[in-house]
């Protein structure tokens, strides 16, 4: 397969002995030669396809495909919404729901800007209805931060207004329904937002909304990090302020909690250009108070900065960065906050991607000048398993996505900075024995319901897919009693049970199954 890769494309990889790693697929796209393609947002589902939106400069056109689980295109359309045509187009969320995919970007009307477009698809890419989540006008929208479906079809939008560099930004989170009526809405005005916002939404409805702000006094920066949830009715559950730190990722931990990782730039603006140090935190999801934080400042006062971050079920925080965008780190926390170890990256380049795989281990990805990097770790150790590296034929520009499905890897890049016409969808496999049966057996087992820790001594958790219907848990004994367990539980208090093997039998999708554990 890398052969082939090689020959099509004209890439030269090159991996460590006893290689685990195994490109899958390249899909590639073009545009006319003068024509600058760039990624905005990608999705992968539980069935291995990737919805990607891109960008067709300076035609200013925004696309969106989905590609499936053998990289073949299986449809690409132009995101277009009656009434708001596309104007210069640099930002864009999509993300997919249970039988909808969902695109959110800044659009402009006649004769009033109108930011906050939603373009609404389903899965064989026929456009179904679309609307401006906003009623302001006259008003430059810069921000697009995240679109979901909750469980009952209603539609989560989180956008700002603003023009960045003025104290007079405001950030909405609001909810539609299906038939596109305001539920509720929320509205936050901030002082210089920026434009990193990460976000969530959980199974219960309550949603996780990160954004920073920065304000300039005798040309040095004060920057905070304002982290809040709300419930499935919009109230404001509690707010969490870091100072010193512009937060860029954020990941729901198993046990509920929030991690948020960010820069601090203090002579230069929160885009980053200057030094500073990088600040990984652990946010209780109870009453939102920072239950621990940890600075990291690199060697030589470089220029650090976080690329991404990602936890594991033991709640540990594996965070991946740069120093002066040639150096690149992995930093282990326990879930005290404990340092575990740092590992050095080989990246060359200021975009970084860290994922956990169904197996446990780590994968992080970097892009280098004129090629990308892909490793494989145990995340005990830190450890490399396989590393992979692929030379391109254009220096790779700014532009990069990544997303894990089971212990899949897919990397969406496009090459050049100015003026690349083409981008490019890889997949690879990261299992120790890659056939083209393993990304069919992976997407399989996607559906099954998984629990751990395996034995557990007090509470046992439940990683139920999406889109699935979980009914009848119960817990057996090997004497025949049984536990009710509510359908919509995932955590299971086991304190009670006395020592041994138990049975956690369910229904998934109408289907029983069963999964053996031991009680400690």
């Amino acid at each position: 397969m890398k052969q082939i890769f090689a020959i099509l494309f004209g890439i030269t990889i090159s991996s460590i002995a006893n290689a685990q790693l195994s490109l899958q697929y390249t899909n590639t796209r073009q545009a006319p030669a003068s024509h600058n393609m760039t990624i905005l947002d990608q999705k992968a589902d539980d069935n291995g396809n990737i919805y990607i939106v891109y960008s067709d400069d300076p035609a200013k056109i925004l696309l969106l495909s989905k590609i499936n689980i053998y990289g073949t295109t299986l449809w690409t359309d132009t995101v277009s919404v009656p009434g708001f045509p596309q104007v210069d187009v640099t930002k864009a969320k999509v993300n997919i729901g249970q039988n909808k995919c969902y695109v959110l970007f800044p659009g402009f009307g006649n004769p009033s800007p109108a930011g906050a477009i939603v373009a609404i698809y389903d899965f064989n890419g026929n456009y179904l209805n679309g609307f401006n989540a906003s009623t302001m006008t006259n008003i430059w929208s810069y921000g697009v931060h995240g679109i979901h479906e909750k469980n009952n079809g209603n539609i989560l939008v989180y956008y700002s207004y603003g023009d960045q560099f003025t104290a007079n930004d405001t950030l909405f989170v609001k909810e539609f329904t299906p038939n596109l009526l305001l539920v509720w809405s929320v509205k936050y005005p901030v002082e210089k937002l920026t434009w990193h916002c990460p976000n969530y939404l959980d199974n219960s409805g309550n949603f996780y909304f990160t954004y920073n702000t920065d304000s300039v006094s005798g040309a040095l920066h004060f920057l905070k990090s304002y982290t809040r949830k709300v419930d499935n009715t919009g109230n404001l559950l509690w707010t969490n302020v870091i100072p010193d730190v512009a937060n860029k990722v954020m990941q729901k931990m198993y046990n509920g909690d929030i991690a948020v990782s960010g820069n601090n730039n203090p002579n230069g603006s929160i885009l980053g250009n200057n030094i500073g140090d990088i600040r990984t935190a652990k946010v209780n999801d109870v009453n939102g108070v920072t239950a621990w934080s940890q600075v990291y400042n690199g060697p030589n006062s470089d220029r650090d900065e976080v690329q991404g971050l990602t936890v594991n079920r033991l709640n540990e925080i594996f965070v991946v960065g740069t120093e002066d965008l040639s150096k690149g780190f992995l930093r282990k926390y326990d879930q005290a906050g404990v340092l575990q170890y740092q590992k050095t990256m080989l990246v060359n380049s200021g975009t970084m991607g860290v994922y956990v795989s169904m197996l446990g281990n780590i994968h992080t990805l970097s892009i280098l000048n004129g090629g990308l990097h892909l490793k494989k770790m145990l995340a005990s150790t830190g450890n490399t398993i396989d590393s992979l590296t692929a030379a391109v034929s254009f220096p790779i520009g700014m532009s990069g996505n990544t997303s894990n499905i089971g212990d899949d890897v897919f990397f969406t890049y496009s090459e050049g900075h100015c003026g690349a016409n083409h981008l490019e969808v890889l997949r690879f496999c990261t299992k120790a024995i890659c056939t083209p049966e393993t990304t069919t057996d992976i997407i399989a087992n996607k559906s099954k319901l998984a629990i751990f820790p395996n034995p557990a001594h007090t509470v046992l958790h439940l990683d139920i897919p999406q889109n699935v219907s979980l009914s009848q848990i119960q817990i057996i004994s090997v004497t025949g009693e049984r536990m009710a367990i509510p359908s919509k539980a995932k955590q299971i208090d086991i304190s009670g049970l006395a020592t041994g093997i138990y049975l956690l039998t369910y229904e998934i999708n109408a289907k029983p199954e069963s999964i053996r554990f031991v009680k400690k």
